[in-house]
């Protein structure tokens, strides 16, 4: 099972756009603010547990600027996930997401394994069911404007469902969903169809068995390290049951010597000292408690693990590190981190955000046909500037974001893409 299609409408600068993913390592490439980071924050929104957002975050920014007036618009987000496998299908989660029946005209749309399983998972970011009521029974174009013009950000609710079977990048579709509003129409919720649209699930299930992990381009190595939840952290977190009895025996009573050793220094139990006098000055000797100062550092693995850091062999400090092992360090950190993990969830998904950040050009082709041998992880979705790593990505896992007034359309190089640019940009091939 893995992410194979993720379709994004009216989410920023991605008005109406589908990726196209694939097992192993995945390239969006694009020039700059051609809705790269957009794409990846989208996917995060969707499935990444971490990056949760809703309303109170939502801002009139996020809906596409194509749009003119956003209100009473829908920001959706759709993911498609192929070869769920026969084993998988057992579990509860894939059985939700999984259609009851196919939806030829949908499938039309996708290349696709057909022996396996597929299922969708979506977000409806859109005004909740009262304001739709209204917007679907006014009686005219104005009396449909003026209804409009009152929806707030706080009028907005966020909805996931699964199984929607339907192409939301058609213009024709989302106006039978969500409505018409050049001719003041607007679908009426009662009549939602659930076939399309999906049924509600719960997402917090959902994100127990899809595992995101994400690595920006503007990173601090060394402040993440020191973050509660950093990776390091999260690898103790995951290994921790398979440490020994005795181990962890070892480990608590060197921890009982150490806080006794601590608390027995003569200056430290002077502190406890000073303060009974205090209390005794304050409040007598009858009413005093008697107070000592005691070292209690904790001894379970998780706790101690705040406290695990690297360090280059021949350095007293990781910041001496030049960016550009500190990025190579980090990344490799997180695929520890990854393989660690993926054993948990049935999807694993790695996003990087410009792996190329602070790496010499000779060095950005091994990384990459390093990271691309990470099919065993499941997926690495990586955005990138680089022509080093573009020239040595597969063809059938590039996604090119391509910004034509305003609005970024993206491509896939091996599928069609001379149809593509002259439907959509009137480029026409000449030999």
């Amino acid at each position: 099972m893995y992410l194979k299609y993720m379709q994004i409408v009216n989410y920023k600068n991605l008005k109406s756009s589908c990726f196209n993913f694939d097992k192993g390592a995945n390239t969006i490439i694009g020039e700059n603010d051609s809705g790269k980071s957009n794409a990846m924050t989208a996917i995060r929104i969707l499935l990444d547990d971490s990056y949760y957002y809703n309303v109170k975050r939502l801002k009139e920014s996020d809906f596409s600027e194509a749009l003119g007036d956003w209100k009473g618009h829908w920001i959706i987000l759709s993911a498609y996930f192929d070869e769920i496998s026969s084993m998988e299908k057992n579990n509860e989660i894939c059985k939700d997401i999984i259609p009851l029946s196919e939806n030829e005209d949908f499938l039309k749309t996708y290349i696709r394994c057909e022996r396996y399983n597929y299922g969708t998972v979506t977000l409806y970011i859109r005004p909740q069911k009262s304001i739709r009521k209204n917007l679907s029974v006014a009686q005219n174009k104005q009396e449909f404007d003026q209804i409009r013009s009152k929806i707030k950000l706080t009028d907005y609710e966020f909805v996931y469902t699964a199984r929607s079977q339907v192409d939301f990048t058609k213009k024709e579709n989302y106006q039978n969903i969500v409505g018409d509003f050049e001719m003041g129409t607007y679908i009426d919720p009662e009549s939602e169809d659930t076939q399309i649209i999906g049924g509600n699930v719960d997402i917090l299930e959902v994100w127990k068995y899809i595992s995101v992990s994400f690595i920006d381009a503007l990173r601090d190595v060394e402040a993440d390290l020191h973050k509660p939840k950093n990776p390091i952290r999260r690898i103790v977190d995951a290994i921790q049951s398979q440490i020994s009895d005795e181990d962890i025996g070892t480990i608590k009573d060197r921890i009982k010597e150490l806080n006794s050793v601590i608390s027995s220094v003569k200056q430290v139990a002077g502190i406890g000292n000073q303060i009974n006098s205090k209390l005794n000055e304050i409040i007598g000797m009858v009413y005093s408690p008697d107070i000592t100062l005691k070292s209690q550092m904790k001894d379970d693995i998780s706790t101690l693990s705040k406290y695990l850091t690297m360090l280059p062999a021949d350095k007293q400090d990781i910041d001496l590190l030049g960016l550009g092992h500190l990025n190579m360090l980090y990344i490799s950190l997180k695929l520890v981190e990854f393989e660690i993990n993926r054993n948990h969830e049935l999807v694993n998904i790695m996003i990087i955000e410009e792996p190329e950040a602070h790496i010499h050009t000779h060095i950005q082709k091994t990384l990459f046909e390093n990271l691309q041998v990470s099919k065993k992880y499941t997926q690495v979705l990586m955005t990138t500037h680089s022509t080093h790593l573009s020239e040595v990505s597969d063809i059938t896992k590039i996604n090119i974001i391509k910004i034509d007034k305003n609005i970024s359309k993206v491509m896939h190089p091996s599928n069609g893409l001379n149809d593509f640019g002259e439907k959509e940009f009137n480029y026409v091939l000449t030999s």
